[in-house]
């Protein structure tokens, strides 16, 4: 019998290598890092390139601006592209109020000296938490100091592209149509630069990603008084996501759905690939989650070059925010409600409402204890 031997085609072309990028091993998509580590665990690696990710902003928009803000710092430092675009805020203020990045070592000393410290029931130390599982995304992904702000010059030196609507509004296409101006402007920045989906026969090209944040998207300012805002809405979003499944970008896009119906509000999460809700705690606490600020939603996790998507080991996701640094944990039953903790609270209540008596029985203030 003849032996048969299998040899190895030579590529004709190497598998596209970014930098700030990590290969996925659920689709084999590139992955970029949202610059929160516990986010990009729950989102199965980070952002897929081409993809479009909308993120509800709370109601007061603070937790929302800053998970923006972490985005924005992640792709200055791994020498990536910004495009921001904005009929709300000045882009440049919200550059300028960057978190600063922190070495990975001392952040995990100091995580690692925490949990030492921490001292829970037997019941609770094996549950799992986003912030304790992530070395496959600490790779690529950098920590930030949100008590700092990033260096002015490590700003400048990324290719940055800004536009303030509000100033474009008084002239122009702008003065009609705010989403078409902005898609537009988008399409010229993209053309006939390293941010397009690199060909076949290109040979070696030099690539970069582009991530682009598009802040308060589809508030007042931006849609103003007509009666189909809705509908300039979507057809945005699906033209958004046609021009980021062709190009090297990575988008970010935040939109005030408590202002929208919820047939609107699933209108637009269908024309997105991750769809993710802020519900902040507004004034007190919840007594029940006490060491939270608020609770994380996911409506939709990307389903791309794969026939299912992502799944977390958990949905029931909550955030805190600290002095430093921004994390996400899974939700769990708190020590202090615990089985032990719950009898002690209530022989103290007993102790208090009604005093033993000598018999060691309850007293009920009568003159016979039987």
């Amino acid at each position: 019998m003849k032996k048969v031997t299998f040899t190895k085609r030579p590529a004709k072309g190497g598998a596209v290598q970014v930098h700030g990028t990590v290969v996925s091993l659920h689709n084999g998509l590139l992955l970029v890092s949202t610059g929160i580590p516990s986010l990009d665990s729950v989102l199965g690696g980070g952002v897929p390139l081409g993809s479009v990710f909308l993120l509800e902003e709370d109601v007061h928009t603070r937790f929302s601006t800053l998970l923006t803000k972490y985005f924005l710092a992640e792709g200055v430092t791994s020498g990536h592209g910004l495009y921001v675009a904005s009929a709300n805020v000045n882009p440049n203020v919200l550059l300028n109020a960057l978190p600063k990045p922190t070495s990975m070592s001392s952040t995990r000393s100091s995580q690692q000296k925490n949990d030492n410290d921490m001292k829970i029931a037997f019941m609770y130390k094996d549950l799992p938490k986003n912030q304790s599982s992530l070395s496959g995304v600490s790779r690529y992904g950098h920590y930030y100091d949100i008590s700092c702000n990033m260096d002015k010059s490590e700003v400048e030196k990324c290719d940055l592209k800004s536009l303030r609507l509000t100033d474009e509004i008084s002239y122009g296409e702008g003065k009609n149509d705010m989403f078409r101006y902005t898609l537009k402007h988008l399409k010229q920045c993209i053309n006939n630069s390293r941010y397009e989906m690199p060909q076949k026969n290109s040979g070696d090209q030099q690539l970069n990603v582009l991530r682009v944040v598009l802040p308060h998207f589809a508030s007042p300012l931006w849609c103003g008084d007509k009666p189909d805002n809705i509908h300039n809405i979507v057809r945005f979003l699906h033209c958004l996501r046609a021009v980021a499944r062709n190009s090297m970008i990575a988008c970010l896009v935040t939109i005030p759905t408590h202002l929208y119906h919820e047939n609107e509000v699933a209108m637009i999460r269908q024309l997105v690939d991750t769809s993710v809700e802020l519900e902040a705690f507004v004034g007190e606490k919840n007594p029940v989650f006490k060491q939270y600020h608020g609770l994380l939603k996911i409506h939709k996790l990307p389903r791309l070059n794969s026939l299912v998507n992502f799944v977390p080991d958990s949905f029931d996701l909550a955030f805190e925010l600290k002095r430093t640094k921004f994390i996400i944990e899974y939700m769990h039953l708190p020590p202090d409600i615990s089985e032990t903790a719950s009898r002690q609270g209530m022989d103290e209540t007993n102790d208090k409402l009604h005093p033993r008596s000598a018999c060691g029985g309850v007293s009920l203030n009568k003159k016979l204890d039987f």
